[in-house]
């Protein structure tokens, strides 16, 4: 069992040295949309604030810690013709014993275009600033062992002092296009809402190396998805699907599942004194790495979200089972640059 352990330690110690140009991933995509697609900014809400938090592979080694932040919000009056969304998102990403840090800053632009009452269509753009670095202090080498004792004062005969800091600008752009018909009633749940989506990041091809003088090409990612929301008719069910493919180099990514929502009280829109609230759960698959238990809590403004991943990969044995999990929470509400409250023609329905 140690043996195995140690290999997986070294797999994904390697993991992060040489697949660094891989960027982070959340099960919980929906949670930030701007991190899915730079088009989805001020799509849905007059102004979307949300965190997220993300830790793996703890009972192997040091865990790979992930965080992000997004605030989006739709400018000025929504017009007949669209309408114009503008945020910034961030993210901080550490990974294992060799403290590789990867962080990015983007400002997200994007405007809304009414096609028919019930359809429109999205595009955005993102600037992204990008900053990455990998600390050895806390490596050890074959060479740094005497017989079965280590000693950190030893050389290591690995040339360390080549590696560096590296700082880049990149681009990414998005489209989207939404369907949407209101519910005919307050209370008959017959809403369908679907969104499909293309988005590129990293248009502009860096060179990521942390070596100096290496070259290292970051590649675009590119990516697909669909989400849904499927109100069963005078019940208070409705089904989201939600799904996405994207690639980046030679490296693939399929997550696809389903989450059941259930609101119990539907909220006054005259008197305001009942609040709408609805519970959540689901299961994603992202294939041949893991399966992915959702629930989430929503109360009129307010989302939390807690999602735990269980390992199906071949790392299963040595981390029995156990994968990563994820805390989001986000706030949908008063627009303070537009001095609008936010009230959802949906009563409330969110896919993103």
């Amino acid at each position: 069992m140690g043996n195995k352990k140690n290999i997986a330690i070294i797999s994904l110690f390697l993991l992060s040295v040489f697949s660094y140009a891989q960027d982070i991933h959340f099960s919980q995509f929906f949670a930030l949309p701007t991190f899915v697609n730079p088009a989805n900014t001020g799509l849905e809400n007059n102004l979307d604030v949300g965190v997220i938090h993300r830790t793996q592979w703890k009972a192997l080694t040091e865990p790979f810690t992930s965080y992000g932040v997004a605030a989006a919000s739709r400018i000025g009056k929504k017009r007949k013709t669209g309408s114009l969304g503008v945020g910034l998102d961030c993210y901080y990403d550490k990974s294992g014993d060799g403290s590789y840090v990867s962080m990015q800053a983007g400002l997200n632009v994007a405007y809304h275009f009414k096609i028919t009452r019930t359809s429109s269509f999205s595009s955005g753009l993102k600037v992204n600033y990008n900053q990455r670095s990998i600390n050895d202090i806390n490596f050890q080498w074959g060479e740094q062992y005497f017989g079965k004792s280590y000693n950190s004062a030893l050389p290591t005969g690995e040339q360390l002092v080549n590696l560096q800091r590296i700082n880049f600008v990149d681009v990414a752009t998005g489209f989207n296009y939404r369907y949407k018909s209101s519910e005919k009633t307050i209370s008959s749940n017959d809403a369908r809402i679907i969104d499909i989506g293309f988005s590129a990041f990293h248009i502009n091809n860096n060179n990521v190396s942390l070596y100096k003088n290496g070259n290292s090409g970051l590649g675009t990612r590119a990516m697909v998805y669909f989400q849904g929301y499927f109100g069963i008719k005078n019940t208070s069910l409705a089904i989201l699907p939600k799904g996405y493919f994207q690639f980046q180099n030679k490296h693939q990514e399929f997550v696809a599942g389903m989450i059941l929502s259930y609101k119990p009280k539907v909220e006054s829109v005259v008197t305001g004194y009942v609040v709408s609230n609805a519970f959540n759960f689901g299961v994603l698959y992202r294939g041949l790495d893991a399966f992915i238990g959702v629930v989430q809590y929503e109360m009129k403004n307010y989302i939390i979200g807690l999602s735990y991943d269980v390992s199906a990969s071949k790392l299963t044995k040595v981390s029995t089972g156990r994968g990563a999990y994820e805390l989001s929470l986000r706030f949908v509400g008063l627009n303070r640059i537009t001095r609008r409250s936010h009230h959802s023609q949906y009563g409330g329905i969110r896919i993103f």
